[in-house]
């Protein structure tokens, strides 16, 4: 299978813990006041990536999708745990050089994925 090559970036952004990340409108209804709150440009090219993450959060899922946005680490784990079980590991990759195309392999037969059966 190939992907799209991956890029390295020095963007060391995080996730807001849950007690700020829930205190912050997340609403496209509420966009300017997140602009306003992040002191932000709305023309910016980080407004218009913010403006469309949330719009995409905020569309219907399409027949068969499970859609969630994160809006915090703690979020972001809950649905973990709620989704595969209590019985995983963490992994994480780091990108040493760019590449344009990298070629991956899908292990045949893989079905289960922590305590529950996910595909």
């Amino acid at each position: 299978m190939k992907l799209p090559g991956f890029t390295k970036t020095e963007n060391r952004a995080t996730f807001l813990p849950r007690a700020i990340a829930g205190s912050m409108p997340f609403s496209s209804n509420k966009f300017s006041d997140i602009l306003k709150l992040f002191s932000m440009d709305p023309k910016s090219a980080e407004s218009k990536l913010m403006k469309q993450s949330i719009e995409d959060c905020e569309r219907a899922p399409i027949e068969a999708e499970d859609r969630y946005c994160a809006t915090s680490l703690e979020s972001l784990i809950d649905l973990s745990v709620s989704r595969l079980g209590k019985k995983i590991r963490v992994r994480s990759t780091e990108v040493e050089k760019e590449t344009e195309i990298e070629k991956f392999t899908v292990g045949k037969g893989v079905k289960n994925v922590g305590e529950k059966e996910i595909v």
